[in-house]
């Protein structure tokens, strides 16, 4: 019986994504998959200290189009006064490096990029469920040895959104969550440029370790010919 759930569940998650990747304008439109390893430890008391290595491939899931090699490092802060509501604050920051391919359906080539982020999550528990949302800085650094850009590095304000629902006494989860990506420092001016929704799946191996299948849908914005992508990824993490 769980295992059919589990089928309609990602049978709705396809049809769902199929119907917002139709085509409503002028666009470019995709199919990509991702693959991502991740590996956490706590250094310290309420510290987590990530390494994520993630591989994307798109052109119809047929050529490589990035990678990226992220540290990331996390604070819970208030514990004591904030467990009394079921919640958890954190904050942290991090490094991501990435090579990815750039203007892939004009003059690909591709490029090292470094990003810089600091975030902030908040996290409420609600019997089985979970109920965030995260705030995150990012700056992005690109090589000027290939070019001219309208402005360097790129700052983006990113905010999430998501929901979560774990199985009584079965080592499944489900989640969902949006994101929106907002430009900061454009020369035209402040704005929405691209949104993501994910509808993800967990399956909880042991204490220590969980492989998650995802659905992720991209939609850019106010910008020329938008890109809209459909992507499938598998994701397994080590604790």
């Amino acid at each position: 019986m769980k295992v059919k759930a589990h089928s309609r569940f990602f049978k709705a998650a396809v049809y769902v994504c199929l119907f917002l990747a139709s085509p409503v304008c002028a666009q470019q439109r995709d199919f990509a998959t991702e693959l991502q390893a991740g590996y956490g430890l706590k250094p310290w008391r309420g510290g987590t200290l990530t390494l994520t290595e993630k591989v994307r491939f798109s052109n119809g899931s047929t050529r490589y189009s990035q990678s990226k090699t992220a540290l990331v490092l996390q604070q819970t802060l208030l514990k004591r006064q904030l467990d009394l509501y079921d919640m958890r604050l954190r904050i942290g920051g991090g490094y991501t490096f990435i090579n990815r391919l750039s203007d892939p359906y004009d003059n690909p080539w591709y490029e090292n990029q470094h990003r810089l982020m600091v975030q902030g999550t908040l996290a409420k528990d609600h019997g089985f469920w979970r109920f965030g949302g995260r705030a995150r800085m990012q700056s992005t650094f690109r090589d000027e040895s290939h070019g001219d850009f309208r402005y360097n590095p790129k700052l983006m304000l990113r905010g999430r959104l998501s929901a979560a629902y774990s199985m009584p006494d079965r080592p499944w989860k489900f989640g969902a969550n949006a994101e929106y990506f907002y430009r900061l420092n454009d020369p035209r001016g402040a704005f929405v440029d691209e949104m993501r929704y994910t509808l993800e799946s967990t399956r909880i191996l042991d204490r220590r370790q969980s492989i998650t299948l995802y659905l992720k849908y991209f939609h850019e914005m106010q910008v020329a010919d938008p890109v809209r992508m459909l992507c499938i990824g598998l994701k397994y993490e080590f604790e």
